[in-house]
């Protein structure tokens, strides 16, 4: 089967980027709100599963904190507290 491949180029003009960027930041305020509602309400870590994004490692989130507690390997289950995802 063969397909067809486009390439694409965007320009935006600096106030059209720096309004991109105020909705991407609010967008991820609301999702972590959403995230710190759950833990807190379920009395549990929440990870939020970055495999589909072929991310190695998915964050571990407490009510308390807005950055991670942890992060989880997405094959091993392996472990590593701390807010910065391992190997970066």
């Amino acid at each position: 089967m063969s397909g067809i491949e486009f390439t694409a180029t965007i320009q935006a003009d600096p106030d059209s980027w720096a309004s991109f960027m105020e909705w991407i930041e609010e967008a991820q305020r609301k999702q972590l709100d959403r995230i710190k509602k759950t833990s807190l309400l379920s009395g549990m870590e929440v990870t939020v599963s970055m495999e589909e994004f072929g991310y190695a490692w998915s964050p571990v989130y407490w009510h308390e904190y807005d950055e991670p507690i942890a992060w989880v390997h997405n094959e091993t289950g392996a472990r590593v507290n701390g807010s910065k995802m391992p190997d970066q």
